[in-house]
């Protein structure tokens, strides 16, 4: 088996574990149904039979009711986006099946002219892109934080990085291009999602740490090249 059959391989395996885990969330989502039908049965016989005027706000089975409910939201709110990570996972390996292609570009970009280079064949080619996110999804780690770490030096040099900031800014130093509107960051984001895609944080916590861990590299890469241009000038 080749080295691209095994990662194709290990993307499969992780779409059917998602596939499997959508399955289990789906049993939940009956089960609370199944759950509430009884207690409302349950409850309108009660209501019935004791106490026919017994007001329905004092039944303490409706608080059983909401709470099953915000549940049920809850769960089904994490199914739809779990159902959507399946649907771009398999659509990634689609194209990875139709275009098994080494992307021909050396790594770490060092110029502009490079990273031009790089956001113009991510936005012109689908393809191009796809094998990109997922060649970066098999750097192995344990969390975001240290992927994050190890795929921004793989990609690029200090040098380069050293131009951007999250968002970048202009001062009368010097100005700063912003890293977030580039499209290779959208393909550092989906390849740490689909690394991490069985993992129980939510959009907003994913975001947090993905910029985060980015600004840290970026500061990191300001301050190694002060050092430098700081020690050739000595």
């Amino acid at each position: 088996m080749s080295a691209f059959e095994e990662r194709f391989q290990t993307f499969m395996e992780k779409i059917q574990a998602l596939e499997e885990k959508i399955s289990r969330l789906e049993m939940i989502v009956q089960s609370i149904d199944s759950q509430m039908r009884q207690l409302s049965i349950g409850s309108s016989s009660a209501e019935q039979t004791e106490n026919p005027e017994h007001e329905s706000s004092n039944n303490p089975s409706q608080s059983n009711d909401v709470t099953n409910q915000d549940l049920k939201e809850e769960i089904q709110t994490v199914l739809r986006k779990q159902s959507e990570m399946v649907e771009s996972l398999k659509s990634i390996c689609k194209h990875l099946q139709d275009n098994n292609t080494q992307s021909s570009h050396i790594y770490p970009l060092d110029k502009d002219t490079d990273l031009n280079d790089i956001e113009t064949k991510i936005d012109a080619a689908s393809q191009f892109k796809f094998r990109l996110v997922y060649e970066l999804s098999h750097i192995e780690t344990k969390d975001i934080k240290v992927m994050v770490r190890r795929i921004m030096p793989k990609l690029f040099t200090d040098n380069i990085l050293s131009d951007y900031s999250w968002s970048g800014y202009q001062s009368t130093a010097k100005n700063k291009s912003a890293f977030s509107t580039l499209k290779i960051c959208s393909v550092i984001r989906d390849a740490i999602k689909a690394e991490f895609s069985n993992t129980s944080q939510n959009g907003n916590e994913f975001e947090n740490i993905f910029k985060n861990n980015i600004i840290y590299v970026l500061n990191q890469a300001h301050k190694h090249t002060r050092e430098h241009n700081t020690s050739e000038s000595t």
